[in-house]
């Protein structure tokens, strides 16, 4: 019986199956990766070092839009505290932060500026609509203040009709940190 599962699994391989965790072997070739489909949606963070330190999680939808196309992109504002705040950890939501998002284009030109509504019901999140106008790799520059009046200030690359990703653009960004998690104490 063992036998007769190994040769269905083969047969199924060689035949060229779909697999539901992908390709069969991690040296694919890089010709697969231009025939993947492009990302609905794509996250990149960054950080942002000074006497406070913030993070921004930003989430664009469609993750690589084509030029004139209508893109979601929502930010996440945490400040990453060194001290353990009592209900958020050491990720805390910025509230009532003033968040402006500027769009240049690949030439370098600024093309947009808009302010980012706070997202209801949400602690820390804001969003905006956007529609680049041109292909390439356009820049989204954040800027603004915490309710505390604190600075705050990140940019990151929007890759319009550029798909394969470039390598610098594959991932997602800086790590923010401990994403509010904190070590449960084990009494031994």
């Amino acid at each position: 019986m063992r036998l007769i599962q190994l040769g269905c699994a083969l047969a199924l391989a060689t035949a060229g199956a779909a697999h539901a965790d992908g390709p069969p072997f991690a040296g694919a070739p890089k010709s697969e990766k231009a025939d993947a489909p492009k990302p609905a949606t794509r996250t990149w963070t960054v950080v942002q070092k000074g006497d406070k330190s913030f993070s921004f999680e930003f989430r664009m939808s469609p993750g690589v839009p084509d030029p004139n196309q209508l893109t979601e992109v929502y930010v996440i504002v945490n400040e990453q505290a060194a001290r353990a705040h009592p209900r958020y950890g050491n990720t805390i939501p910025q509230e009532s932060a003033q968040v402006v998002l500027e769009l240049e284009n690949a030439a370098g030109q600024v093309v947009g500026r808009y302010k980012a509504h706070g997202i209801p019901l949400s602690s820390g999140k804001y969003g905006v609509h956007m529609t680049p106008g041109t292909e390439g790799l356009h820049t989204i520059r954040l800027s603004g203040k915490t309710a505390e009046g604190v600075a705050l200030s990140g940019e990151l690359k929007l890759p319009v009709g550029v798909w394969p990703l470039p390598k610098e653009l594959e991932g997602a960004g800086e790590a923010p940190g401990t994403g509010g998690r904190r070590a449960v104490p084990v009494k031994l």
